[in-house]
């Protein structure tokens, strides 16, 4: 588990703020390891090389929609991660009102 800063995307507000806690896991399977040098090699009845990204909590986020009069200024979060060799996007559900999404 480790804590990660938000960076703005192509979409959205450009002046993000707050850090991620995000857990990664890697599956290595060897036998499919990728040798650009060498005749592609097909394992069809093996596991794949896969990697895992579980989102745990936000914390510090912008306040992106202000109270006018009274209440607490607060956002409705949610994350888009990009796999940034592929065109692969995957999207969290929204948190209405928060700024310290768990």
């Amino acid at each position: 588990r480790d804590w990660y800063p938000l960076v703005a995307g192509a979409k959205g507000p450009k002046d993000v703020s707050g850090e991620i806690q995000l857990v990664l896991q890697w599956r290595f399977n060897p036998d499919l390891d990728y040798d650009p040098f060498n005749e592609p090699v097909e394992h069809p009845d093996e596991e794949p090389n896969e990697l895992r990204v579980a989102i745990i909590q936000g914390r510090r986020l912008k306040a992106m929609d202000k109270a006018l009069l009274y209440g607490k200024s607060s956002s409705d979060p949610m994350i888009e991660l990009t796999l940034s060799t592929s065109q692969k996007k995957k999207k969290t559900h929204v948190k209405k009102h928060s700024l310290e999404p768990i």
